[in-house]
């Protein structure tokens, strides 16, 4: 069972409850960052983890919190295709764990491996949506990334 909560007090005295807390405090981080496979860098500053290994941090961060639902923003930006697929290998886990999955993604290829619906748009607006083999058949997205007539654009 979970400490409740410490108050202002609490940790300006360094009471027991605050102690006890930042213990099971610690541990969730330390648990959250095993969970995606980085307990060997608990210790690390940030700075010194490569960039796939920060992405990975960031989503320990949202997943210590334990929620219902990750809302993640490009997060293969900056990431060479092995690290990009280590992170879509993990969010993959979490979505079978009944994780939901939000996710703004360029990487289409990688995406649609987790997605059950998708959402393409191209200058702003929405040229397709549906499951991940509507929206890879589509002529609208073909032509909006393929490079195909102007007319559908």
């Amino acid at each position: 069972m979970k400490t409740p909560q410490y108050h202002f007090f609490d940790g300006v005295l360094r009471t027991r409850r605050y102690r006890i807390r930042e213990s099971e405090m610690r541990e969730e981080a330390y648990q959250s960052l095993s969970r995606v496979g980085l307990a060997s860098y608990a210790k690390e500053k940030p700075g010194k983890l490569s960039a796939g290994q920060q992405r990975l941090a960031e989503v320990a961060r949202a997943y210590v919190g334990v929620p219902r639902f990750l809302l993640l923003d490009e997060p293969t930006s900056g990431l060479d295709t092995n690290e990009a697929q280590v992170l879509f290998n993990l969010l993959s886990e979490f979505q079978s764990e009944g994780l939901g999955i939000v996710l703004v993604e360029h990487r289409i290829r990688t995406a649609v491996q987790i997605a059950d619906y998708i959402v393409v748009m191209d200058q702003g607006r929405v040229v397709s949506s549906g499951t991940p083999d509507e929206v890879r058949n589509a002529k609208t997205v073909i032509d909006a990334y393929l490079g195909g007539s102007s007319e559908t654009k």
